[in-house]
């Protein structure tokens, strides 16, 4: 209890701070406090970040909140147990050139491994509940020739584990000035994952999509159905029906042939 009652979380600032400078060249910034909690779960919960592009004072990414908890009782077994993800106000510039070379590979490269052996708590997928707010994602790719922003302004899901079925519910703007794609994706579904297989299961989806693309001026498609993906023996099956209210015949042709093609 004075262990819990003493622990000053925000004293590890700088030690972050320092790690991120020395190791990947960036500048971070935690203009927040960082909250730290025991009770029930172990939750730990930060604002006001900010990180640099490698080497350059520009914005990388900035996030107004972000929390993390882990249920205490598993950590006792050395498993982690995911409580709760969520996020608010993301921000990220993503930038790849034509060659491939882009602003996260330095993120990804993990660090030195230690000389001495080590036993890594296993890691078993169960969450309670993510809920995900106005995170931006602002791109250009040279490579894939695309460019703009894609913003999730909400997303939220019941528990996530293996064969849990749970809702998902989600809306999403798209503002892409190549190629010219601009609109408004929003929705909900069942979605249970079946986490030996690598699959996911979609079911009583329910998305609309309302915008323009190359050739279209005017969309407003709806999708209903459910959706079979299973990675480990590559397939994938879908009942599907698609509507655009916008076109006499009710559907783009494109998406006519795909929902007529094998599979589904």
């Amino acid at each position: 209890t004075y262990l819990v009652a003493t622990f000053d979380a925000n004293a590890y600032k700088g030690l972050a701070i320092d790690w991120m400078k020395t190791h990947r060249d960036r500048t971070l910034v935690i203009d927040g406090p960082v909250k730290l909690s025991v009770f029930q779960r172990l939750a730990v919960q930060l604002s006001g970040v900010k990180l640099s592009e490698r080497g350059r004072a520009d914005e990388f990414m900035a996030i107004e909140e972000a929390g993390l908890s882990v249920a205490v009782l598993p950590l006792l077994r050395k498993q982690v147990v995911v409580d709760r993800v969520s996020a608010r106000g993301l921000r990220v510039h993503y930038v790849r050139n034509d060659k491939g070379l882009d602003n996260i590979d330095d993120l990804l490269t993990p660090p030195q491994p230690s000389s001495e052996p080590r036993s890594d708590p296993a890691l078993r997928f169960d969450v309670a509940r993510i809920q995900l707010d106005d995170m931006q994602l602002k791109l250009r790719d040279d490579k894939a020739k695309l460019a703009g922003e894609i913003t999730l302004l909400s997303l939220s899901t019941g528990r996530l584990a293996d064969q849990v079925e749970s809702p998902v519910s989600l809306k999403a703007r798209v503002a892409l000035s190549s190629p010219a794609v601009q609109g408004e994706l929003s929705g909900d579904t069942r979605l249970l994952l079946d986490l030996p297989a690598q699959g996911l299961h979609l079911r009583k989806m329910q998305l609309s999509w309302k915008g323009q693309a190359p050739g279209v001026q005017a969309m407003a498609i709806a999708l209903r159905g459910t959706l079979a993906l299973d990675l480990s023996a590559r397939r994938l099956s879908r009942l599907i029906e698609f509507t655009d209210s916008t076109r006499p015949e009710g559907i783009h042709p494109r998406l006519a042939r795909w929902c007529e093609s094998a599979g589904g």
